[in-house]
């Protein structure tokens, strides 16, 4: 076992005994056979789990009823996403507000220094952004803009773990029939000091199928109906260069499911998925950590934190 690697279900062997009274009838070389016998039997007989591997579909339902009661949060994030031309990497330290939906993210890498505080229901929902070497400059910037959405997977207002649990429901609803197809437990893991079970998410069937994009629709509406990520479209579709300029009768692929393998290590404790490794056919395509992460932190400590710009 290492300080990342997995650890297997205790073993136990299977009790053979005789009667007390029979094996005092025994002389002293029937009682030596006996022994060696009892010993070659006990030895034959495989080893057996003590326990049983957890059912990852309760795993499944644990952590996004876990996710549903959280109020706030605070973490350092460490994201890997597939671009086009190879991996965009980011470390943030992120506090949450769950409802309404408040964010205050200081940027480690790249551009450190950066501060990003946003509501969803303030500034016209816009993000405020303090450049790391302009500290008194704040400019307001659309969460959907080029500029924020250039290289990111994800907007904002997907921050924290709602929009994994959403994924993760339409899975085990859209798969109720054959769930055992789909999920698999992958042992205990020990991940940034935290021991975590890990549950694995694979399509055998994952596949593209074209799609003709219906008049008024862009990428986020599509990527919304079909529970996929609009990034992840945007790669697969070179002839498209933005998520809004898309036109009604255009043919795009599309792929069956958000990912061909997603990979979730959920804390023991607090049942969170504090690491996210999601794989389409040709290899990673995201890989997301949370670490430190505080759940439901006091909300008075958010507070000081979203009108600050110091970390």
């Amino acid at each position: 076992m290492s300080a990342h690697g997995m650890i297997y279900p205790k073993r136990s062997y299977r009790a053979q005994t005789i009667s007390y009274s029979l094996y005092h009838q025994l002389n002293h070389d029937q009682m030596i056979f006996l022994s060696f016998f009892i010993g070659s039997v006990l030895l034959s007989k495989p080893l057996e789990a003590e326990t049983q591997a957890p059912d990852p579909k309760h795993l499944l339902t644990k952590m996004i009823a876990q996710i549903n009661q959280t109020k706030s949060l605070s973490y350092t994030f460490r994201k890997k996403e597939r671009i086009h031309d190879g991996f965009s990497t980011a470390v943030q330290d992120i506090k949450l507000f769950i409802q309404p939906l408040k964010a205050h993210i200081y940027v480690h890498e790249p551009k450190k220094g950066t501060v990003v505080v946003w509501a969803e229901n303030e500034n016209n929902g816009e993000l405020q952004i303090s450049p790391g070497w302009l500290p008194f400059v704040k400019v307001n910037l659309s969460t959907e803009s080029d500029e924020v959405r250039k290289d990111n997977h994800h907007s904002i207002e997907k921050i924290g773990f709602d929009f994994l649990s959403l994924i993760v429901h339409n899975t085990l609803q859209k798969h109720a029939a054959h769930l055992t197809d789909v999920l698999h437990y992958g042992g205990l893991y020990k991940i940034n000091n935290r021991w975590c079970h890990k549950v694995i998410i694979d399509f055998k069937g994952y596949r593209y199928s074209s799609y003709t994009i219906k008049p008024n629709e862009n990428l986020f509406q599509i990527a919304a109906k079909f529970n996929v990520n609009e990034y992840m479209i945007l790669l697969n579709n070179p002839q498209i260069k933005s998520f809004k300029e898309v036109k009604a009768g255009q043919i795009i692929q599309l792929p069956n499911e958000y990912a061909k393998t997603t990979e979730l290590y959920i804390d023991q404790e607090n049942m969170m998925p504090i690491v996210q490794k999601m794989y389409d056919e040709k290899g990673l395509f995201e890989h997301y950590e949370f670490i430190n992460l505080q759940y439901n932190p006091p909300l008075h400590d958010m507070l000081l934190a979203s009108t600050s710009n110091d970390n």
